[in-house]
């Protein structure tokens, strides 16, 4: 429950419900919601029904009208134009996975000088989560870092794959049972079309991001060797471990449909460790010491394991820090 507000004759409370949610049958698989809860009653009714995009932002004017602010991808904001005019330039995306004709949305951020050129480098940085996206703004932090990428000379991919939010609730729920394996297969969709359209160099393609993000690169750098280079930021290898450590072990349960001893084969089969012996990419790991979400020695088992392989591998480690570094860095 988040941003509650007082509605203007003082009988119902509006809020959002957040994605990751617990409630009486579950977990929450939805988008987030505006809700209004009746003082008078006891009533809780879901607003903006007929909207199917993520609602991030509400408020109440002076007439006692609800307005909402909903994620949307597809229109460039007319702001901070002087940013990404000395910058770099970004457009909107859509792509098909052929596998099962999935429509995918994305973000290409180029470099600057570099609007809509050929045969660039490509890094595919990919949103936490999984109920999360990435949006078509201008969002300066450590977390958004797309712009800072797209400065060093890198095509940056933002993906907005299976599982996203603003796309509906039966998208985001695609990703259940299969929270790697299925947003994998776009993203691997993406880069075989941004290959054939000679807009990025095969050989020069690199992967990574922080928290779920990790999760899906750790994930995608067993599912392919074309990678050149990975940044592994607090993911998970094995997921009983981290469902019996994190502290919303709520969030494993619901995405691969039951308990570890329920399903024990969805766990195994989504595992990033059983996998490691097909791992070719180099890696570059980076945790927080004091991280309760993902513990670190995740991180260490990773980079014990492709030390042992012979991968190429350099671990970062932030002490005394959680997952969320803090905004100075």
């Amino acid at each position: 429950m988040q941003r509650l507000q007082l509605s203007n004759d003082g009988k119902h409370v509006l809020y959002q419900q957040y994605t990751r949610t617990p409630i009486d049958t579950g977990f929450n698989d939805t988008q987030r919601r505006l809700l209004s809860f009746g003082l008078v009653n006891g009533s809780i009714e879901h607003l903006a029904k007929d909207f199917i995009r993520n609602i991030v932002g509400h408020a109440i004017d002076f007439d006692g009208n609800q307005l909402i602010r909903g994620q949307h991808t597809q229109s460039l904001m007319k702001i901070n134009c002087l940013v990404i005019e000395k910058c770099h330039e970004r457009k909107c995306i859509t792509g098909i996975n052929d596998e099962d004709n999935a429509i995918i949305e994305g973000i290409l951020h180029y470099p600057p000088h570099n609007f809509e050129a050929k045969n660039l480098p490509l890094f595919i940085l990919i949103h936490g989560g999984p109920y999360d996206a990435s949006l078509n703004a201008f969002e300066a932090n450590w977390y958004n870092w797309a712009p800072l990428a797209a400065s060093n000379d890198w095509l940056v991919l933002e993906s907005n794959d299976c599982g996203s939010t603003g796309y509906g609730d039966q998208f985001v729920d695609q990703v259940r049972r299969q929270p790697l394996s299925r947003p994998g297969r776009d993203i691997l969709a993406a880069v075989d079309r941004l290959v054939m359209d000679e807009i990025v160099v095969p050989n020069r393609l690199a992967v990574g991001d922080y928290s779920y993000g990790d999760f899906m690169t750790n994930w995608l750098i067993t599912q392919t060797t074309r990678f050149n280079a990975a940044l592994s930021g607090a993911g998970s290898l094995e997921h009983v471990s981290a469902w019996g450590t994190m502290d919303l072990p709520l969030i494993f349960t619901h995405l691969f449909g039951g308990f570890p001893w329920v399903v024990q084969h969805l766990y195994q089969n989504q595992s990033v460790i059983y996998q490691l012996d097909r791992v070719r990419t180099p890696t570059h790991i980076i945790t927080g010491e004091g991280d309760v979400r993902v513990y670190a020695d995740r991180s260490y088992i990773l980079e014990r394991a492709l030390h042992t392989l012979g991968i190429p591998v350099k671990l970062l480690q932030k002490y005394g820090h959680q997952s969320w570094f803090p905004k100075k860095q």
